[in-house]
């Protein structure tokens, strides 16, 4: 898929993270009602959407993933960036729909949802959910322009994404109510439980 005349869609997954109140690596949680992880889902559902899916970041991945494209995160970047980071500069001309690998409820409807939202003037895409318009810079979109924007912050030791929220070339926007599942992650085992209870 082309975003625009000159910027092939690819997508990220971010894996790797502390994971300290969850106790375990969660891109290697059950998915709800279905034997595959919750990497192996976001996965299915990012391949519905874009021609090529990578893994950023280190940590084991299930058998019928190791075949896929593997991103050491960046050197000297601090949390989620450093994933989104490394996979801009391999592939510098990409834009790029980027996750977290802990979204159980994540569905191809909101994907498309998202990337129905960039306009040729933004060089990011970030939904803002409820009435505090909390931004959501991980499941978001970036266009390759963003990668400059990315590194400076990451020069001067701002590693926060959210901070991009504030950017001119940034589109927050809000996300519709019945969306909204796809961006719900899960950080502790009891919101796993809920997940797979409700389904």
């Amino acid at each position: 898929m082309t975003i625009d005349s000159d910027a092939t869609l690819l997508a990220c997954v971010l894996i790797g993270g502390q994971s300290r109140r969850m106790g375990r690596p969660k891109h290697l949680l059950p998915a709800p009602d279905e034997p595959r992880t919750l990497l192996e889902r976001t996965v299915a559902r990012l391949r519905a959407i874009a021609p090529a899916v990578v893994i950023a970041g280190a940590g084991e991945v299930p058998p019928a993933l190791e075949r896929l494209d593997r991103i050491a995160d960046a050197a000297g970047v601090a949390g989620p960036m450093a994933g989104i980071v490394a996979a801009m500069r391999k592939y510098p001309r990409a834009a790029w729909l980027t996750a977290a690998c802990d979204h159980p409820g994540m569905e191809v409807e909101g994907l498309e949802w998202l990337l129905s939202q960039a306009s040729p003037e933004h060089w990011i895409v970030m939904p803002a959910i409820g009435s505090q318009c909390v931004v959501q810079p991980l499941l978001a979109f970036y266009r390759p322009q963003a990668l400059a924007l990315l590194e400076e912050m990451a020069s001067s030791g701002r590693f926060s994404l959210a901070e991009l929220a504030q950017h001119p070339k940034t589109r927050v926007v809000g996300l519709p109510a019945h969306l909204a599942g796809s961006w719900r992650d899960v950080d502790t085992p009891e919101e796993v439980d809920w997940c797979t209870a409700c389904g």
